[in-house]
């Protein structure tokens, strides 16, 4: 099975991430798997994760909605502009409790192949629906 170059969550919740964390490392063979409790933390650790892997991205990025100095929303405008060689190749979970429609709306609007909108909590089931294994995995 060939390994994941690299996992990004991004979540204010500090159990959220110690969950998706076990979880990940239970079931997915990744070489580096990060965590950022903001998004203007993510992009950091994004922008050197870039610079030091042949200006690629992680091929999975986890994204909560609704956290302190920059939302998942915000990020994901950096993200769009930002520009690395997988950029196609990644996937990306909106993984929210959020309820309101308009933010589906809004992900609706902005979403590109290989994103998804979810509810909390990651499961198993929503990684392997959003690595699509028959791609990751050949």
């Amino acid at each position: 099975m060939k390994k994941i170059n690299g996992i990004l969550l991004i979540d204010d919740d500090g159990t959220t991430n110690l969950v998706n964390r076990r979880l990940i490392e239970r079931k997915l063979p990744v070489e580096k798997l990060l965590v950022a409790v903001n998004g203007e933390q993510a992009l950091n650790i994004l922008q050197n994760y870039i610079e030091t892997h042949n200006q690629k991205a992680p091929e999975l990025i986890v994204l909560d909605l609704n956290m302190p100095f920059m939302d998942g929303f915000e990020f994901l405008e950096y993200f769009k502009r930002k520009n690395f060689c997988n950029k196609t190749q990644v996937r990306l979970i909106i993984l929210t409790n959020s309820t309101y429609e308009k933010d589906k709306e809004q992900f609706d609007k902005i979403r590109e192949d290989k994103w998804f909108f979810m509810q909390k909590p990651l499961t198993e089931d929503k990684l392997k629906k959003a690595l699509d294994y028959r791609e990751m995995y050949v």
